[in-house]
């Protein structure tokens, strides 16, 4: 059971979101910054990159979204809008 747990915690403490130049990395995954067209507030329970329920949802591409859950929502939105301002944001 301690062991379950010691990967889970170490798996967990992996999860990190950057903005590297204009794109976004989210767990191994780039993300092009100017590819996103919404950000909305969700609670989904999906398995996802994010520690707790009160999440964003990042919609790029066509049909992709990824869920995340920055410790500072507001200000991690804003810095993406900075990159790409034609971002539709609801949260």
């Amino acid at each position: 059971m301690i062991s379950i747990l010691i990967v889970m915690f170490w798996m967990f403490s992996k999860i990190k979101y950057v903005i590297e130049g204009t794109m976004l990395k989210v767990w191994g995954v780039k993300i092009d910054i100017h590819s996103i067209k919404r950000i909305y507030k969700t609670n989904n329970p999906l398995s996802s990159p994010a520690l707790s329920l009160d999440r964003i949802a990042i919609v790029y591409n066509t049909y992709d979204e990824v869920l995340i859950s920055p410790k500072l929502k507001k200000e991690f939105v804003e810095e993406l809008l900075k990159i790409n301002p034609n971002i539709e944001v609801e949260i």
